[in-house]
């Protein structure tokens, strides 16, 4: 199926480049009331020149199944949000948006939904001037894709599907990285022993390769770096599932990598060895590391489930300055998940300090997914992950 191609000039910028912050304050922008305007909102967003956001919400909506959304930001800050497309969840439309939204230089928002479409395994949509076009994904191709597609330097999109793929090695597939650009075509299909579930938006450098990570698999069983070039595909790095052999004490690498001018490669991993946890006896209080380009690993820090946060639970940011801007899905302190914390909005910088720029309560939810737009500023949403009713909200962090 083709995409439609009708000019949307929404004049969008995302969000890299910004200087760190100092000195920040917390604003709440919208919450969702759970109905028609949306529930569960998710990031990353869309921020335009303007500070407009575009995002997308899991529920909610006309028909109970997601929307698409823009929050404007008038003067005096007021602020008013409008459904630009309400999902049906039908096998012409689909449902439950997840991983958040991207846009290409034309100003097309582009996502994607795990489930729904005509095969009920998932869509890559387009938005464009009131119109959603859609893509269904499939068995072969990769299935329940849950991360935003992004554009490369051809105006071509790229991304990757946990699973689905020709391979016997996992039950459903071990996941696929794929190219659209008005038909789709699959580029590598993961066989296990080079990864398996790949998560996370892709990133692009200078030649056309795009690097990202996969939860599992690969040579230690527990996830690894992957880069994909014009000339084929490499594992630059394997995690170990015991959380320690290699020395690196991680595994389960999610959400992809992001990428500074030098080449290095920055992520977060879900797990962490049960000897480094000390309140997270189910190893899950998480890392963030650094992979360079000789292929060296190191671990900039270990959360410890305290006030500065664990479970790190969505894609980082990087500033021009090489600051690391990222959020957690508990910790922070008192309220959710037993008393151990909501979750919090962190920034690390390059002499190795951890700020915390806001920690959550259970009257704002968990938080995911963060933006960082060209002004500086931090946009991101947050939920109530235990209250099916939850309708949640978008935040802004200023610098």
């Amino acid at each position: 199926m083709s995409f439609k191609k009708t000019a949307l000039v929404i004049g969008m910028a995302l969000a890299i480049g910004a200087s760190g912050a100092q000195a920040q304050s917390y604003h709440t922008l919208y919450r969702f009331k759970g109905g028609p305007d949306g529930a569960k909102p998710v990031g990353p967003f869309v921020v335009d020149g303007k500070g407009n956001l575009y995002g997308e919400t899991e529920l909610g909506g006309a028909n109970s199944a997601g929307t698409l959304f823009r929050l404007t930001q008038g003067v005096g800050q007021e602020k008013s949000e409008t459904i630009i497309h309400s999902f049906r969840g039908l096998l012409n439309d689909g449902c439950a948006p997840w991983g958040g939204l991207s846009v290409d230089r034309n100003g097309w928002l582009y996502g994607v939904t795990p489930t729904c479409g005509v095969f009920g395994q998932g869509t890559l949509f387009e938005y464009s001037h009131g119109e959603i076009a859609l893509y269904s994904f499939n068995n072969l191709s990769g299935i329940y894709p849950g991360t935003r597609p992004v554009e490369d330097m051809y105006n071509e999109l790229y991304g990757v599907t946990p699973y689905g793929g020709n391979t016997t090695a996992c039950s459903q597939g071990c996941g696929t990285i794929y190219t659209y650009a008005g038909s789709e075509i699959t580029l590598h299909e993961f066989k296990g022993s080079d990864g398996a579930l790949p998560f996370g938006a892709l990133v692009e450098d200078a030649a056309g390769s795009f690097y990202g990570t996969t939860m599992a698999g690969g040579s230690g069983g527990g996830g690894t770096i992957f880069k994909l070039a014009p000339t084929g595909f490499a594992t630059l790095y394997a995690f170990d599932a015991s959380g320690g052999k290699r020395g690196d004490r991680l595994f389960a690498p999610n959400y992809g990598v992001v990428r500074d001018a030098a080449g290095n490669l920055y992520g977060a991993a879900n797990r962490t060895a049960p000897a480094h946890d000390k309140k997270c006896p189910d190893g899950t209080c998480g890392a963030i590391y650094m992979l360079s380009p000789a292929g060296k690993l190191r671990v900039l820090h270990a959360f410890t489930g305290g006030t500065d946060g664990a479970a790190p639970n969505g894609p980082l940011a990087v500033d021009a300055a090489g600051s690391l801007y990222g959020t957690t899905a508990a910790g922070g302190g008192a309220g959710c998940d037993g008393g151990q914390g909501c979750g919090v909005v962190f920034r690390w910088s390059p002499d190795g300090s951890m700020a915390i720029l806001h920690a959550f309560s259970a009257h704002d939810g968990t938080p995911n997914g963060l933006t960082l737009a060209a002004d500086g500023k931090l946009y991101g949403a947050a939920y109530d992950t235990s209250d099916p009713t939850s309708g949640g909200l978008i935040f802004r962090i200023d610098p």
